[in-house]
């Protein structure tokens, strides 16, 4: 059915659907309900126009979904809905009395609203998704007809940019915590995105590596202080090497005890006047330190601006 104008209210409700359906430049004037409803094929919404409520409460996508020119004028209820395969929302129209609830939305293959025009009110409490994709032709190519093409930046950047979109939400909505959670999600986009564009520079990816590994892109302070530690624990090992004609090291709780303080002073990036077990000579050690300093310095960065991130409001 194509090209329909239904003036009065439309149930759905509990219907399965198991076809293909179209309701392809139509008009829903009143409110619209399909809730719990199941939908094996792709459901055609192209140029169709929602003016008033439209409820998918509980319902369940089996197939590759596109909403593609929908307008959405008013309320649009997605709460609890799962989305099996791919979904995206293409070059949607929207009102000033429009908003989209995705409230505890499951997308098992994640989601492109990356054009879909959503500048209203979102609700994307409990959102649930994959975050990168087995399926993502149609985030390649905009088809709604399965293609066999190969993954590339292209699709990254739309579902990057879903996460983005719905990072900002929870930020608006002084959620800090489940936006770090998003703000993972974009960063790990953005890392496999390189990959596939070769004219990126070097430092970028070696930027996110270092981002990744010491606060895992601002959301782990946990992971910041371990990479403290660590990085701490292999420059200072090198620094033992470059005096090891001049150390005799004992075996016993005096020279455990030795071994701790040293450690611990090389950690301390605020003293410069360092002499390991009373050495005061060591012309590469001093560059083994100096970086590693630089690097331990990266790593209380990170450490602190992760925990601050939980702390903000």
């Amino acid at each position: 059915m194509t090209n329909c104008l239904f003036k009065e209210n439309v149930d759905f409700r509990n219907s399965t659907f198991e076809g293909n359906v179209s309701f392809k430049e139509s008009i829903f004037k009143s409110k619209t309900r399909f809730h719990c409803s199941i939908f094996n094929k792709s459901v055609n919404f192209q140029n169709t126009t929602f003016m008033n409520l439209v409820d998918f409460y509980l319902s369940t996508f089996n197939d590759t979904q596109k909403f593609y020119l929908t307008d959405f004028l008013d309320v649009t209820i997605f709460s609890n809905v799962t989305f099996n395969k791919q979904v995206q929302f293409l070059y949607n129209k929207i009102s000033e009395k429009t908003f989209v609830s995705f409230e505890n939305a499951v997308f098992n293959q994640s989601f492109d609203i990356s054009r879909s025009n959503f500048w209203c009110r979102l609700q994307v409490w409990g959102i649930r998704t994959k975050v990168i994709p087995n399926e993502f032709w149609l985030y390649e190519t905009n088809k709604i007809k399965k293609v066999d093409v190969e993954l590339t930046s292209n699709s990254l950047k739309s579902i990057r940019e879903s996460y983005r979109r719905i990072k900002q939400e929870f930020r608006n909505n002084n959620n800090n915590i489940e936006a770090l959670r998003f703000q993972e999600y974009e960063m790990v986009l953005y890392e496999k995105e390189l990959k596939y564009e070769e004219q990126r520079k070097t430092d970028d990816r070696i930027v996110l590596w270092l981002n990744k590994w010491s606060n895992n892109f601002g959301t782990s302070w946990v992971r910041g202080l371990k990479f403290t530690f660590i990085i701490t624990l292999i420059f200072y090992l090198i620094f033992l090497l470059t005096i090891s004609n001049q150390l005799y090291f004992k075996f016993d709780i005096e020279g455990i005890g030795n071994w701790l303080k040293s450690f611990f002073e090389f950690l301390n990036i605020t003293t410069w006047n360092y002499k390991p077990f009373g050495i005061e000579n060591y012309t590469w050690g001093y560059i083994v330190l100096f970086i590693g300093r630089m690097f331990i310095s990266y790593g209380y960065y990170q450490t602190i601006q992760a925990f601050r991130k939980y702390g903000k409001n």
